[in-house]
């Protein structure tokens, strides 16, 4: 009889084990899942939080109509804390699937601490070869063929498998907008700043080079002339 109990003792607490581990295995945070575009519920200030396996942030902020962009890099600390660069904490209260409960606190300035409910955005661009490779953060190093590391021509471009288009220079423009492959060849891509766009008469970048090591466009804005951008990946660290 006691033996009884006690194998079923066992088998009970095994469950008990095997259960709690998947529950577990919910709250882990790693680059893998956390990876894509987060749209913030509610009516807070901050519209959506977005990752990349490279370990970019891009946060979309809208206060009164105008629209602000933080971006850095980000570091999970632990299984349910990521550490924002120059900006401040997200504590995972809760991670299932497709749906974060989160905290945001600041690093400095402001004491107020964001209580946050977001959703994964569905929106996925086609998973191609292609889409595999561009989609990472680049950073120039040519524009024309003249060199341009530490000039204020040096840009950070950033594409993402949600369609995010960000543009991260040292002048004062948009920035963040959106892209698409203009057809199934994948040679020319569409991108603009509009919220919505019918994709009819958007400005339009030609890959001539794509691989792990370079990213060569040529970039065609409406009314200017053609530019050519050589572009190197910045070091994804998973």
């Amino acid at each position: 009889m006691l033996r009884r109990i006690l194998l079923a003792s066992l088998v009970l607490l095994s469950h008990i084990s095997w259960g709690n581990n998947v529950m577990l295995s919910k709250d882990l945070v790693t680059k893998d899942n956390i990876s894509g575009k987060w749209d913030i519920a509610g009516e807070s200030e901050f519209k959506s939080i977005e990752f990349n396996e490279c370990g970019n942030y891009i946060i979309s902020i809208k206060i009164i109509q105008q629209q602000f962009v933080l971006f850095g890099t980000y570091e999970i600390l632990n299984n349910n804390t990521i550490d924002l660069s120059d900006f401040g904490t997200l504590i995972i209260n809760k991670f299932e699937g497709n749906s974060v409960d989160f905290t945001m606190k600041k690093h400095r300035g402001a004491t107020r601490v964001h209580e946050l409910f977001a959703t994964k955005n569905e929106h996925v661009i086609s998973n191609t070869i292609k889409t595999d490779l561009l989609c990472r953060t680049w950073k120039m190093l040519k524009k024309n063929g003249k060199n341009v590391l530490g000039t204020t021509d040096e840009v950070t471009l950033l594409f993402s498998k949600t369609g995010t288009y960000f543009l991260n220079s040292a002048h004062p423009a948009e920035t963040l907008g959106h892209w698409k492959w203009q057809d199934d060849l994948e040679t020319k891509i569409l991108y603009a700043y509009k919220q919505f766009s019918d994709w009819s008469n958007e400005d339009e970048i030609e890959i001539i080079e794509l691989s792990n090591t370079v990213l060569k466009i040529q970039v065609h804005i409406k009314g200017n002339q053609k530019t050519i951008y050589t572009l190197i990946p910045l070091v994804c660290a998973k």
